[in-house]
């Protein structure tokens, strides 16, 4: 299942400029996984002062869309794709591991699993690449669905 940029826009309750997915290119049912991606556009403000030298995507932000691909997957592993009211909220962020930085322009592949879930409560795993495939950061995290 793929999802293009305006169907992402509808579901995800984060909207510009705190909106890090574009698209997503696959979710396994199956495997309870999803695969999107976004570009930092080198315009983007942020990075006028992290850092105006050597610009580089921040990591929290990074994680933001981990976590935002989670939410798409939540969404798309459900019986229907609907917010219904209900909140998706990062509740644990555990383990990450920053392995190079990603830069303006470059395309962040956002790859995230639910591991296990408890009443409330979903476990995931997330890996994030560059366009060259080169792994930027992996980490797991806990959201609470309310």
């Amino acid at each position: 299942m793929e999802l293009n940029n305006k169907k992402v826009k509808e579901l995800l309750p984060q909207k510009e400029p705190f909106r890090f997915v574009d698209y997503v290119d696959d979710v396994d049912k199956n495997n309870k996984t999803i695969q999107c991606n976004y570009t930092f556009k080198s315009d983007n403000p942020i990075f006028l002062g992290h850092f105006p030298q050597e610009p580089i995507v921040p990591g929290v932000l990074l994680i933001e869309a981990m976590a935002q691909s989670a939410i798409l997957l939540m969404l798309c592993i459900g019986n229907e794709i609907s917010l219904d009211g209900e909140k998706y909220l990062l509740s644990k962020v555990e383990e990450v591991r920053f392995n190079k930085p990603l830069f303006p322009n470059q395309k962040a592949n956002i790859i995230s699993k639910i591991e296990r879930s408890i009443p409330h409560f979903y476990f995931f795993s997330s890996k994030v690449y560059n366009g060259f495939e080169d792994k930027i950061l992996e980490g797991k995290f806990i959201v609470f669905k309310k």
